[in-house]
């Protein structure tokens, strides 16, 4: 509760292993002696006291509190936050400072508490192959993120997105206390893809995520999902596309109307996304028309590569949902079915995670030759899983371009191996 009662989110999930990782009662949980509502109550009775919203264990809801601070602290969190307040910061709950050695406490603590989480779930051999090298990667590693924090901060003020602001300046209290991200299976085990424990450099926004880890080199699949499912789906015309090697979006967003750029990029792939995994119409169009306006959902629909897409996505659906067991590129076995939501009350259905289920298991398989390689050799690391996307770390600068020639090497044998027209990009 440290670090997510001084959020200023309205409301903020508390789960069981938070509270018991906050009270360093992670071994009483592993043992199952914790009881949170006992720690809970002591907190609010002794520290602050807020509104509670129970847990629901049917509908998977966990408990939720609703901090009531008075208007001169919540602005002194945000100026703090904000970087506006001289003085040495401390933990609120021990008084502490925050240093090196306070980093290295709470280090220890989320690498136990991912540990707990990941006890608890499912997780493929893969993705447990790819965790156990993110998650024993030293701390020190990260130190060059903490000293561009600074910057990030100066770049607060010209976000595109001024919504976002409150989020991101919480995400960045969150790197400042403990930088190295540590990973987690997901909490339902419907994809094979890791996620950070805590909001950090994998869920900061793009523009401070490149003032984070300007020190490093980021590096991407060109084109991973359209380049999979045109695989998957066997969409001839989107492989022969792909076989020109060009970007999707370098033809895509003048297409539409928008200018080339990091910015529209980003916003745009929401939506391209939604193509692929399943988005209804009735939405895309609504959401794209509230982020755009209405002549750039009309054009974007009108796509050819668009209209491909949502043909092929609605047969791959239809050929799925045929099946009494599907068994996804790497093995799992899933039953395809529609139900009707106790939780909502609305018709719902696994088929379009299937659909992401999949895709997700060839990217991550694409991106292994890099793992493979970065445990061999001392002179290169991965500091950042971006899902279709890497960020590395070259101990000598003098071989980053040879190194990363031989890494898009080693991807275009794995790409072509599975028939997937993607390789490296940097």
């Amino acid at each position: 509760m440290n670090r997510l009662l001084f959020s200023t989110s309205p409301e903020v999930p508390i789960s069981r292993s938070h509270v018991a990782h906050d009270f360093g009662r992670i071994n009483d949980l592993l043992n199952h002696r914790f009881y949170a509502i006992e720690y809970i109550q002591d907190f609010r009775s002794d520290v602050l006291n807020y509104d509670l919203l129970e847990y629901d264990f049917h509908y998977g809801i966990c408990r939720y509190a609703i901090p009531n601070f008075p208007l001169h602290i919540i602005q002194l969190v945000k100026d703090e936050r904000a970087g506006l307040l001289n003085g040495q910061k401390v933990f609120i709950s021990t008084g502490k400072v925050v240093n090196k050695n306070s980093r290295t406490t709470i280090y220890k603590q989320d690498k136990a508490q991912a540990a707990l989480l990941t006890s608890y779930r499912t997780i493929h051999p893969l993705a447990a192959h790819w965790q156990q090298y993110l998650n024993e990667l030293p701390l020190r590693k990260f130190e060059n993120v903490l000293k561009r924090i600074p910057e990030a901060l100066a770049l607060i003020p010209f976000l595109p997105n001024q919504d976002i602001v409150s989020t991101q300046l919480d995400i960045l209290s969150s790197i400042e206390a403990q930088p190295k991200p540590l990973y987690v299976p997901s909490s339902k085990g419907n994809t094979i893809r890791l996620f950070e424990l805590n909001k950090g450099l994998q869920g900061i926004c793009g523009e401070l995520r490149e003032v984070l880890t300007q020190d490093f080199v980021e590096v991407d699949l060109q084109n991973a999902h359209l380049a999979i499912v045109a695989e998957l789906w066997d969409i001839q015309p989107i492989q022969d596309y792909l076989s020109k090697g060009q970007s999707i979006w370098s033809t895509l967003l003048p297409d539409i109307g928008l200018l080339l750029n990091k910015i529209n990029k980003g916003r745009i792939k929401t939506f391209f996304y939604g193509i692929i995994y399943g988005m209804s119409s009735r939405r895309l169009k609504e959401d794209m028309i509230r982020e755009f306006n209405f002549k750039t959902y009309q054009s974007f629909i009108e796509q050819p590569i668009i209209k491909t897409l949502i043909h092929h996505r609605n047969e791959r659906i239809k050929w799925i949902k045929s099946h009494s067991i599907y068994t996804t590129p790497m093995g799992k076995k899933i039953k395809p079915y529609s139900y009707i939501s106790k939780k909502t009350r609305k018709y719902e259905s696994n088929l379009t995670s299937i659909l992401s289920q999949e895709a997700n298991e060839l990217e991550m398989l694409l991106l292994t030759p890099i793992l493979e390689y970065c445990k061999e050799s001392p002179s290169v690391d991965i500091l950042l899983y971006q899902f279709d996307g890497l960020t590395l770390h070259f101990q000598r600068s003098s071989r980053t371009k040879q190194t990363l020639i031989k890494l898009k090497q080693k991807i275009e044998v794995a790409a072509k191996s599975l028939g997937i027209n993607t390789s490296l990009n940097w």
